[in-house]
């Protein structure tokens, strides 16, 4: 028999013990959430600071980037970056080559539409374009 300082678990508690162990195994998704909080608000530092950087008089033209306003400006860029407000960085032509081609393709690579239309890859003679 339990004694009075131990207490058997009512139907009700186990079902909040059931509920919080369901709770728990969300867990992943929720932490992916928060890495991925993480990585847009170290995004937003480095963006505020590599623009300090590059142009170290702004502050004098814009009194809210000085560096005294920093955190502010750094909340103020993740909440516009989670409204929408800034792109996600397109990949690069060689990013996309390598996503079609994984195994060192060496050629065919697309072709720019002006080779495409004229079916060559050399420009076309200075006669021709005089000849117009």
């Amino acid at each position: 028999p339990p004694s009075s300082l131990q207490r058997t678990p009512t139907h009700g508690a186990r079902a909040r013990q059931n509920h919080h162990l369901e709770t728990m195994a969300a867990l992943p998704s929720r932490s992916e959430a928060a890495m991925q909080g993480y990585v847009d608000v170290m995004s937003c530092v480095a963006s505020l600071r590599r623009q300090r950087a590059n142009a170290p008089t702004m502050a004098d033209l814009y009194p809210n980037m000085s560096w005294e306003n920093f955190p502010q400006e750094v909340a103020k860029m993740y909440r516009m970056k989670k409204e929408g407000m800034y792109e996600e960085p397109k990949e690069s032509v060689m990013a996309i080559q390598r996503k079609d081609y994984p195994d060192d393709h060496q050629g065919p690579w697309y072709r720019p539409l002006s080779q495409v239309k004229t079916g060559s890859t050399l420009p076309p003679a200075v006669e021709s374009l005089l000849r117009r």
